[in-house]
């Protein structure tokens, strides 16, 4: 195969042939990969699907080489990649658009926090995108907090388009009309506390240049100390995955705050190139990053939420898997009492690796963090409104971790077809079972579970429903007012004194969760200690680490159970 390859000048034919090799670990394949590598440094390469290819495949040989040779090579070829696109006709530059390769354009609508991130870390490569900017006048409902009082009558005439009078207003200020943009949201006294839901609700597209920079895939990682070779290849899925995930993972870490503002940005940054946003991860804490060694150069980057951002009764957290530093896969963990949600995600240059080994490593990792014992995933992450996950028979990779179907007549058609999977070599799943396997929860139950501690996600959305009509028994026009008045009276009857010189996120906290503590029937009869307990969790919610938050979460059945209850009593009402 050697000389077939090299009496050739196709540099597409050197692409084809490295794809097909790239999680072959051998020696042979691994000196075809070194021999490959080193004469597409010299060759042409200009077809849009070859360059993409090369470039999936030099991501993928980066975060799993074979051994310090195929390391330097692809490192080499990712460095000079801005260069290799940079001598493309523009044609050619415009078709590889929106493939987060260095030297290309990104375009997408983000939300306020990610565009204003992205203009923090990169000033001069983000703008808005205003000759795609399809109702620019959305913006106006902005600009006019922003107007001197006498510059209302030409604004209000409309002679002048909402980017010239940007452009006006910037005058000679070296700033990129989103930097000015975002510096009125923020020092506009109207806007300041609407200034995210303005800025979404106005639907600004934004462009940026990627040039070299870091927030391409080609560039964008995290240093590493030393490099791990895959002398032995790919990991395996785990023959007992259950097992695996029970035993408790050791080396996990709370990273400095320098680093963890490196990961949270890093990890944003990487999703949205890739047009993603994860609320976690956007709203990350530099206060609360852990970051987790799951074997061979892999690390799993778990990231907190800032105490102002957290959900209201589960826990929340985003994560990202790193080989050697390249961001090869994402999703978000959220603990509620005993149980978990969860899901991954591994980018596309990096699939057909190890990702069913590294998810059950992080699996155990959140095992370990959390002290769960059942994880829970949402019918989306394997098909449901998800066509990328209906082609891909995600519902299986899950299945075989031992997760399975909570719904029973899902159970049974699962069991039916993973026989025919199992009896049939070259069966295959069609899209229209594994839409019908795609309704209804998945769950991976572990040691210690019991049925009576899962809490139905429903519950939340009927605690959300159970708040309304509690606020509106108050009977009060100002809902504020109404709200005040239930957070005082459990504060009362859960003797909770000295609220007020509480910490301001620990009484935020407190307010948040008073309207759900309200909820309960009969709170008044309960222990002191139990109250006290209670009292101690609603305050980690706002405390430096949710983790606290979750654990003690976890550990109050007596909460838990009065929720059920309260949740049974509204679905039994209708």
């Amino acid at each position: 195969m050697c000389s077939e390859i090299m009496a050739t000048n196709s540099g597409s034919e050197f692409v084809s042939t490295l794809h097909a090799i790239r999680n072959r670990f051998d020696q042979a394949s691994s000196r075809e990969k070194v021999r490959l590598l080193t004469s597409l440094a010299d060759a042409t390469v200009s077809a849009t699907k070859s360059l993409r290819t090369l470039h999936s495949v030099l991501c993928y040989l980066r975060a799993f080489p074979d051994n310090e040779h195929v390391f330097r090579a692809a490192d080499t070829l990712l460095g000079d990649f801005g260069q290799r696109i940079k001598r493309l006709s523009r044609s050619r530059r415009n078709a590889l658009d929106d493939s987060g390769i260095a030297g290309t354009t990104t375009r997408y609508e983000y939300s306020y926090h990610v565009a204003k991130l992205l203009s923090k870390r990169y000033p001069a490569n983000v703008d808005i995108d205003w000759p795609r900017y399809e109702e620019p006048e959305k913006l106006d409902e902005i600009l006019c907090h922003t107007l001197a009082h006498a510059e209302e009558a030409v604004f209000e005439e409309g002679e002048v388009s909402t980017r010239q009078w940007v452009r006006n207003a910037k005058g000679k200020l070296t700033l990129t009309d989103l930097a000015w943009l975002l510096i009125q949201l923020e020092n506009t006294p109207q806007l300041r506390n609407l200034r995210a839901l303005s800025y979404d609700a106005a639907a600004v597209p934004l462009v940026i240049g990627l040039g070299s920079s870091d927030a391409s895939i080609t560039h964008n990682r995290l240093p590493v100390r030393r490099m791990h070779y895959r002398h032995d290849g790919m990991r395996p899925a785990p023959s007992s995955a259950r097992r695996l995930i029970t035993c408790e993972l050791p080396g996990i870490r709370r990273l400095p705050r320098d680093r963890a503002r490196r990961l949270i940005d890093t990890a944003t940054t990487c999703l949205a190139v890739r047009h993603r946003e994860v609320y976690s991860i956007t709203h990350g804490n530099p206060d609360e990053v852990y970051e987790a060694p799951l074997g061979c150069g892999v690390t799993l980057g778990v990231i907190g939420v800032l105490p102002e951002h957290r959900l209201n009764l589960e826990a929340n957290y985003g994560y990202l898997l790193f080989a050697n530093g390249m961001p090869v896969g994402y999703g978000g963990v959220s603990p509620l009492f005993r149980q978990a949600n969860t899901g991954v995600n591994i980018f596309e240059e990096y699939r057909r690796s190890e990702a069913a080994f590294l998810f059950a490593q992080t699996l155990r990792a959140f095992r370990t963090l959390f002290g769960v014992t059942r994880f829970v995933a949402n019918p989306y992450q394997f098909g449901e409104g998800n066509l990328e996950a209906i082609g891909s028979g995600a519902f299986w990779f899950y299945y075989k971790l031992g997760f399975r179907p909570a719904d029973a007549a899902v159970a049974r058609l699962a069991d039916r077809e993973w026989t025919q999977l199992q009896s049939k070599p070259r069966h295959r799943s069609d899209a229209a079972t594994l839409k019908r396997l795609a309704h209804g929860d998945l769950h991976l139950t572990l040691p210690g579970a019991r049925k009576n501690q899962l809490f139905e996600e429903r519950g939340l959305y009927r605690c959300a429903l159970g708040i309304t009509s509690l606020i509106a028994e108050q009977e009060m026009p100002d809902r504020r007012k109404a709200v005040a008045g239930i957070v005082a009276r459990v504060a009362e009857t859960l003797s909770a004194s000295g609220v007020s010189r509480w910490p301001a996120s620990e009484r935020r906290a407190f307010v948040r969760l008073a309207p759900v503590v309200g909820l309960i029937e009969g709170l008044d009869g309960w222990p002191a200690g139990e109250k006290r307990k209670l009292v101690s969790l609603m305050r980690a919610k706002g405390g430096p680490s949710e983790r606290v938050f979750a654990h003690r979460l976890r550990d109050h059945d007596q909460f838990r159970a009065a929720l059920t209850r309260y949740c049974k009593n509204c679905a039994k009402r209708g």
